[in-house]
């Protein structure tokens, strides 16, 4: 499958798998067909970030308790399956600090942080898989498919395969000669065969 992302990239995913999600606050849980690839983006956040100008309400659970932590990313979640995660309730501590955001995972951080270190580097990520692509390349496979069920042959059918493996052969030009089925027991044609040399003769 082709993924498409920022600035028109693509790369081909040739694997994926089924993961089950789940919360380890509640009782949410989710199965996920995903796409497997050796990175989805480098490690996030791209520098540590100093918690003392962080304040996280105490009375939150965190989904990701290290999130001022860089380190990888193990799952990209599709907008199908994200904005039905997100839950009633926000908390915004301070213009130029963070937002906090209630998910069925435990509560999310994003928005302003400051960060340690001197990076200034932004990093976005958008991707789409060509669905339609890889279903049309599959029915494409389906129809080219060549194999034959054994219980849908029928028996004229492999008289005529033995037929002609048993009198296939190759000219002296390299060219393929097997000679045409006939059937063992063909219908009474009647008597023809005068009416044909007279229409020959004439």
């Amino acid at each position: 499958m082709q993924v498409g992302g920022i600035n028109q990239s693509v790369s081909s995913v040739n694997q994926s798998t089924q993961v089950s999600v789940k919360s380890r606050y509640n009782q949410y849980n989710q199965n996920i067909k995903c796409l497997v690839l050796s990175n989805i983006t480098e490690n996030l956040p791209i520098n540590p970030m100093d918690m003392s100008t962080i304040s996280v309400p105490k009375n939150i659970k965190l989904a990701d308790p290290d999130f001022h932590r860089p380190g990888p990313i193990d799952l990209l979640i599709g907008a199908e399956l994200f904005l039905p995660l997100m839950c009633i309730g926000q908390i915004h501590v301070a213009p130029g600090r963070p937002h906090f955001q209630k998910t069925q995972l435990g509560w999310i951080v994003g928005g302003n942080i400051n960060a340690s270190g001197n990076k200034p580097r932004a990093l976005c990520h958008f991707t789409r898989s060509d669905q339609e692509l890889h279903d049309q390349v599959s029915k494409l496979f389906a129809l080219e498919d060549t194999k034959i069920v054994a219980d849908k042959v029928t028996p004229e059918e492999r008289q005529c395969e033995i037929h002609f493996s048993q009198t296939i052969k190759r000219d002296v030009h390299g060219r393929f000669v097997a000679r045409l089925p006939f059937k063992c027991t063909p219908p009474d044609l009647g008597n023809s065969q005068q009416g044909a040399l007279n229409r020959f003769r004439s």
